[in-house]
């Protein structure tokens, strides 16, 4: 079928935050857009980053020379993906989740959800000495 052109033009211009209230309804409308793919952002994303934060330390004590050393790392507004059209129907027999299309079990679209996650953490530690003999 053919798009109208109030529906184009809603698609091409003045483009913002807001998804022009033309093509939500022409997503919903039934017509073979509602199977089109799509990928999208949580409106709260925020983009990745990660904290670090190191320590060090040296010291020579009756000829042996003592260090360590210590590094911290933290992610912060970690980013994760789901397929929004998965539905889960069922468990495998390995345990993991059995999905389906949520138009359809022969549906091989997807609708891709980009949205923020807590970071992992690591704690990194060295401790060293050495002595040199003549």
């Amino acid at each position: 079928g053919t798009i109208d052109a109030a529906t184009c033009n809603a698609a091409l211009n003045n483009i913002g935050a807001n998804v022009n209230p033309l093509l939500t309804a022409y997503a919903r409308g039934g017509s073979a857009a509602a199977g089109t793919n799509t990928a999208e952002l949580d409106p709260n994303f925020k983009l990745p980053s990660s904290l670090k934060a190191t320590l060090s330390g040296e010291w020579r004590f009756r000829g042996i020379d003592f260090g360590f050393d210590y590094l911290f790392a933290k992610n912060r507004n970690d980013i994760s993906f789901t397929d929004a059209r998965s539905i889960q129907i069922g468990t495998l027999p390995d345990g993991r989740p059995r999905y389906t299309g949520a138009i359809s079990f022969t549906d091989t679209g997807w609708d891709v959800l980009g949205y923020n996650t807590k970071g992992g953490r690591s704690h990194i530690w060295d401790v060293r000495f050495n002595k040199k003999f003549d």
